[in-house]
């Protein structure tokens, strides 16, 4: 590791766990003004995590009220959440945390979703699987076609009214929220059980025959058909040999 890079984490860890750990050559000039420094420093940064943590979840902010929603992430970050994320990545864990201290599962569930909202706008571009794709083909190229996730997309668990928080309405038949992106619209559709097993199934390379084997027995192969037509079209799959960037 470079000098650089061993300095950085030196700074960082002293910023996060105090004076005591910060090596003893680290900084020039006398404890008081090192410390003095730092604490501006860190400051800065508290200021910066705070906001960039409060900009990551507007649904789940507008859910429970700037106020509420600034105390929580206060406390996230004053104790120590997302101490060696980059800002990008500081809310991975929050919505865990908000588990772990017993919060409204509406919230949670909101935050989950908004999480995987900003992996699937910053995933590698890739164009979607369409239909058409299929025109034309007897059925033994069709079940042969080979298929895989596409790079922004990713589902959901559709707990806690998570459908209603975000506007669907009510899905009794959805066990969870799709979120995948075209072009840069990000877009959401509630999935069925069996969509949701196609897309499990889908964490490699596979082909079409592959995922309707994995469908519970006595589905019926025309709902099958028609849950997998559905989950194409939502934008979840690539074709084999599509470009990603």
């Amino acid at each position: 590791m470079s000098p650089l890079r061993n300095a950085q984490i030196a700074v960082r860890d002293t910023i996060a766990f105090g004076p005591a750990v910060c090596p003893v050559n680290l900084f020039g000039g006398s404890a008081d003004k090192v410390i003095r420094g730092l604490k501006v420093h860190a400051n800065t940064i508290s200021f910066a995590r705070l906001t960039s943590l409060e900009a990551s979840f507007p649904r789940a902010r507008d859910w429970i009220g700037d106020g509420v929603f600034n105390d929580l992430s206060r406390r996230f970050i004053e104790g120590g959440g997302g101490t060696t994320e980059p800002l990008a990545q500081i809310g991975r864990d929050f919505s865990n945390w908000l588990a772990v201290q017993g919060q409204d599962p509406t919230l949670i569930a909101l935050v989950r979703f908004e999480w995987l909202w900003l992996q699937s706008y910053h995933a590698a571009e890739a164009d979607a699987m369409v239909i058409g794709a299929l025109a034309g083909k007897n059925i033994a190229d069709i079940l042969t076609t080979q298929i895989a996730r596409h790079p922004a997309a990713h589902i959901v668990a559709n707990e806690a009214d998570l459908a209603v928080a975000l506007g669907l309405g009510r899905q009794n038949d959805a066990s969870a929220i799709l979120v995948t992106r075209s072009e840069e619209a990000v877009m959401i559709t509630p999935i069925s059980p069996v969509q949701e097993s196609f897309f499990h199934a889908a964490t490699t390379l596979t082909s079409i025959g592959d995922l309707l084997e994995t469908a519970p027995e006595n589905s019926g192969d025309d709902r099958l058909l028609t849950a997998l037509i559905d989950l194409i079209t939502a934008g979840a799959f690539i074709l084999q040999g599509d470009d990603v960037c």
